[in-house]
This record gives structure tokens, sequence and C-alpha cells, in this order.
């Protein structure tokens, strides 16, 4: 077995399992009796890589940082009102970690597989209020803002962390070789600097702070990105993975003209007294609306005056529906279940919707980092309810034409409202993927934000998640299992993650399952897995694994 070490990696993974072994209480001895009854012997799974694992470096797919999340028994934390994209009840809704902590296996959670380059939805398999802590404000270049605690991995775009090529893998070469930089600038005619650049990005590429994912993306901590973010000269070189285009779930069943009517009503129209009606001047545009209504059978009326006419939508079934949609501009959005439709039925709602509250964009100059740009607008969206200004930008995902979002600090709309706005911008720098599905977006800032109530979830397989307002793919809490079965897998051992579904709790546990060739005693000629979970209102559970069949027992006490 190969075994990887140098000074700083022995000491990091040693002192880890010792601050491992300080922390793990005793297994009570009521349960040291249970598995005698059962006739096998309790193995505290830390002690599994004590003597094994002496370096974790190349990483693997679970690494994240074990000494400081075993010691601590705390993940990556986000505030409660932080909201995902999700699935339940059939469809696709967008959550807050807060109202998943109440049931989270009610949800599953969309996330993102580097490896195949595509979007899952997998189950959220626990869910923690873990209290008070240090936060940061964390801005995104697409003018949206999350909250987190500093130890929260971010997925990372970063130009110079691409295979190298050319000069730059020769020079690297070299210098692993022993060669100085002077040498190799020589050899290979290029300046110093370029040399040590080079060096620099490879040597930051090996940092187990920061781990690969795929070719350009990295896993990095808050604090470490802020980090780097003040010391290094070019911060842009950091940028979010960002969602790009999501998948459609495809729902057809409406007709478009029935959703383009539903659009026109959010961005025109409301309900009061009874009446339901949609409001527009352009002589055109109400024939249009008449026309659709028209096709629907759904009985209208035009109201006599041309300035601030009107279009009445009579008895029927629409107008119902439409009064489930809000009746002033602050509380309208769109039905739940228009979230989930094909990406034909969403244009339609969206082309109802731009023809009322959007309008065609005009080239736009600005400014960033000392560069300027020119975005062509494909339209810009306004309007004054928050919820439907996170409905916009979810919908645009699935289109694969996320949002520019901007909101002055002050409320400027109807009724002293805060207006939204959005842009829909036309621009290969916004527009490039850096895998299928997913973009990048810069880094705005990162800044203290003191305390606030924080909430941890764990998603199944590809441990990360898509925060809906900014699509930035986060990766969740890597619990204590995860972390050993990084040092396991490093060590040469198969390992792997599972879960349990904990039937009195009504929750999903994540474990740790290995082959392992000595220090267990076996009822199987393949692998005996056992775990002891004790929770904080002293109840237990006993996990047995016989093998890579999955045959799970499970021994919960009252």
């Amino acid at each position: 077995m190969p075994v990887y070490c140098d000074d700083f990696a022995c000491t990091h993974v040693n002192g880890t399992i010792q601050d491992v072994k300080n922390y793990v209480t005793p297994f009570d001895p009521a349960v040291q009796d249970l598995a005698m009854e059962l006739g096998f012997d309790i193995k505290n799974m830390f002690n599994w890589a004590q003597d094994a694992v002496k370096y974790v470096y190349p990483t693997k797919d679970y690494w994240q940082k074990p000494k400081e999340t075993i010691k601590s028994l705390k993940g990556d934390c986000l505030t409660g009102d932080t909201e995902i994209i999700a699935f339940a009840d059939g469809g696709y809704c967008i959550e807050s970690l807060k109202e998943i902590n109440k049931n989270n296996l009610k949800y599953k959670a969309l996330s993102y597989d580097f490896k195949n380059g595509r979007y899952e939805f997998q189950p959220i398999t626990t869910a923690w209020d873990r209290g008070y802590r240090e936060t940061y404000n964390v801005g995104v270049r697409n003018n949206t803002t999350f909250t987190s605690t500093g130890g929260h991995k971010i997925y990372v775009y970063g130009p110079r962390w691409q295979t190298r090529k050319g000069n730059a893998q020769k020079a690297i070469e070299l210098l692993e070789s022993g060669l100085n930089e002077d040498d190799v600038a020589s050899m290979l005619g290029v300046p110093n600097t370029t040399v040590r650049s080079w060096w620099m990005n490879y040597v930051f590429y090996r940092d187990p702070e920061v781990v690969p994912i795929v070719d350009g993306v990295r896993m990095m901590t808050l604090d470490r990105l802020r980090e780097d973010k003040e010391n290094l000269k070019e911060p842009s070189d950091r940028q979010f993975v960002c969602a790009k285009k999501i998948p459609s779930l495809g729902r057809e069943g409406l007709s478009s003209s029935r959703l383009w009517i539903e659009g026109m009503y959010i961005a025109e129209g409301w309900h009061e007294k009874g009446h339901v009606r949609i409001a527009n001047d352009d002589p055109n545009t109400t024939k249009k609306i008449q026309y659709k209504l028209n096709v629907l059978n759904v009985p209208n009326s035009k109201s006599k005056r041309t300035k601030h006419g009107y279009v009445n939508i009579l008895k029927s079934h629409l107008k119902e529906q439409l009064k489930h949609m809000g009746a002033k501009s602050g509380d309208k959005h769109f039905l739940k279940t228009r979230l989930s439709m094909s990406e034909r039925r969403i244009k339609n709602l969206i082309d109802g919707y731009s023809l009322g509250d959007g309008s065609d964009g005009k080239p736009y100059n600005v400014e960033l980092d000392g560069k300027k740009y020119t975005y062509d607008r494909r339209t810009t969206y306004m309007t004054t309810s928050p919820e439907l200004s996170k409905q916009l930008k979810f919908l645009h995902m699935i289109l694969g034409r996320p949002l520019t979002y901007y909101s002055p600090s002050k409320p400027n709309g109807y009724g002293k409202l805060k207006q939204h706005y959005l842009y829909d911008y036309n621009h290969k720098r916004l527009n490039k993927n850096i895998s299928p599905g997913v973009t990048n977006r810069g880094i705005k800032h990162i800044e203290t934000n003191g305390k606030e109530r924080v909430y941890d979830i764990s998603v199944a397989k590809n441990h990360n998640f898509i925060l809906a307002d900014s699509g930035v793919v986060v990766s969740n809490c890597l619990d204590k299992a995860a972390a050993l079965t990084s040092m396991l897998i490093a060590a040469g051992y198969p390992a792997w993650v599972s879960l349990v579904y904990l039937p009195k709790r009504r929750e999903y546990h994540a474990y740790t399952s290995a082959m392992i060739d000595g220090g267990i005693k076996k009822l199987d000629p393949t692998c005996l897995y056992c775990s002891v979970h004790k929770f904080p209102d002293d109840s237990m559970i006993m996990l047995v694994d016989f093998d890579h069949t999955g045959l799970i027992q499970i021994y919960e006490s009252d």
C-alpha cells in the first residue's frame, strides 16, 4: 500500500486522530453488554485509521479539514433565511434552510455532479440548527448576497488553476528537478516573474486547504478566500462557480395562451372587490389580451376609456386562479407549479410578463475592476414583489439566461415599496460554461457581519447544493463520517459513506464503511462495520453493515 508522507502531513493527521480520541466519550456499559449479546466487539471507527493514515494527499472527494471538523463537530453554516433550490411534493421549490430544518426528509436538494457534469436531485440527509456564530456577508458580482460562517466551503473557479501546458509544465518539471528560477527562465526564454507565477500557482494547487474538484475549479473556505482576496494582486482570479442552466422538469399541460395571460396578469393585473382586471393603454396589447382570452373561451369585457384602460376577466376558472397570484404589485407571484414546467412553457409565461413589466435592452457600458465592458441587455424586468423577483431569477436559470440583480437601498416603487430590477444580459463574459450548466461570477466582497443564527444541511452523494438567489454552488456540511472516509481512502483502503434511515427519529444519518484487512473481528468473510451513535437526549443507535450488499441492521434504543 502506498503511503504519502511529509513532516507537516504526519503532524496534521496524527494530531487529528489524537483530537478525536480525546473527544469521543467511552461507550455506555449497556451498549457494551448489547454488543456481547450480539457476539461481536465494538470498534471505534476513528481508531481504524490511527496507524495506517500518514498523509491525506492526494485529496479525495470527501476531504474537508478533518481536524477542525471532527474536533468541533460543527460543519459549515448558512443563515436560516438562505434559500436553496430543492424538490418537494413532486416539483421544484425555493426553500429556506430554516424551513428545511423542520423536516429535511421532505426535500431533495438540487446538486451538481462535477465528475459527470450534470445536475441531480439528492436527499437532504440531515439538518441542524447550529445556534449563533460569527458570519460573513458575501457579495457576488450578479449583485446578490448571502451570509455564511467563515468555514463554509465554496466552489471557486480560477483560470490559473487550469492544467498547465507547454512552457508552464516544462518549468514546473525543471524546478522540481532542483534547478533554480533563474536557470529555468533562461532555458525557456521567459522572465523570472513568469516562472515564479507558474510555480506559485502550482504550489497553490497542491495546498491541502484548496481542494481540487475539476480542471479550473477548487473548493475553498470563505476564510481562505477572504485572505486571498485581500492579499493577491489579482483577486479576480478567484470567482464563484454558479448555476447557469439548471434542468427543467418538463411539465406541459397548460396552453401557451393560458400561460401568456398569467404572465400578463402578474405584470399588469390586479383584483379588488371581486373584480379581476388587466390594465394596458396600448391598443395592440389590449387586442392581444382579448384574443388570448377568447381562445381560452374565457368571458371578458373591455373598459370604454382609452387612458388607463383595462380588460375585465369575467366569471371563470381562470379568474379564480388569477386571484391566487396576488392582488397588487407588491405581492404578485407565479403559482408554485409553474417552476416545474418545460422550457417552452416557461418562455410562454415570460413572454406575457415581459410585455407588461419588461423593456427591450440597449447597449450598456460599465466599468469593472478598471476595465470597460459593453453589455447588451435582452430585457430589463422591474417588480416590487420580492417573491416574484426570486421566481424570475429561478426561471431564467432554467432558460440558461441567469439574471443580474439590482435594488436601491431606499424604497422607490409603487406604494413606497422597494423596486427590484433584473437584467437579462447577452454577453459572452456572462454566458460561458466552465462545466456543463455552470458558469463563473466574480466576488464583490466578503465582509464581517457579526453573529447570526445559522443552520447546516448534508446532501447525499455530491455533497453540495445551489443557492436560489445567487446561483452559487456551495459545499454542504461534511460530518466526521465523511472526514474519516477521506482519511481511509487516502491510506489506500476501499471506503465509502453510506446513509441509514432511523424510523423512530425519521432521520437519515451518514456513516463510514471500509474494507480493512485486520484489527476487526469478522462475522462475515468480507467485512464488518459497526458504529454506535449517541444523541444529546442520551438515546443511542447501533448500525451494523455486514458487507457491500448494503444489508444494514439497526439497533435503536428508546
